[in-house]
């Protein structure tokens, strides 16, 4: 009878395998990790851009759409806009703490940014020469922040734009 049998493993052997599934589970690890990260950056970066793009849509119609520029006055800056539509209604941009609002009229505020993003540095300049229908340029930086210490939720961006009223010949 041979008490030397080749069915299980020696101590190096399974060490062995031991250390490549240990490696293999901390490299994929490692990877998920970072793709997760990844994927949280890319959201943050794009709730800032969706929203730049949608606060910098709705001045920028507002403006053309306008028949004048009351805030700020021919070659000054403010931090509002207001605006006269061609149908007399009075269009206001404010700032609320770090939310950018649009007021008609006086009327209840509607709110152009959501509660992930932060304005700051707005400032609207008229551009505007006495005798021209008028040019409203738009400055501000989004901003996405979180109370976690992960950079990855975190992400600004400046925003620049210049806007002119368009104004019929009737």
């Amino acid at each position: 009878m041979n008490l030397k049998s080749k069915h299980g493993f020696t101590l190096i052997e399974m060490l062995l395998y031991v250390s490549i599934s240990a490696f293999l589970l901390l490299a994929l690890s490692l990877f998920l990790s970072n793709n997760l990260s990844l994927r949280v950056k890319n959201q943050s970066i794009l709730e800032v851009e969706n929203q730049g793009r949608q606060i910098m849509y709705v001045v920028s119609q507002e403006i053309r759409q306008a028949q004048g520029v009351t805030i700020p006055a021919v070659s000054e800056t403010s931090s509002d806009l207001s605006l006269v539509s061609k149908n007399g209604e009075e269009i206001l941009f404010t700032l609320s703490g770090n939310t950018l609002e649009m007021i008609i009229n006086g009327g209840n505020p509607i709110r152009l940014t959501n509660d992930l993003v932060a304005v700051s540095d707005l400032t609207f300049s008229n551009l505007s020469r006495n005798g021209t229908p008028g040019v409203v340029q738009i400055n501000f930086i989004l901003s996405r922040f979180s109370n976690s210490e992960r950079n990855e939720y975190n992400y600004s961006k400046e925003f620049t734009t210049s806007e002119s009223l368009y104004v019929s010949n009737n």
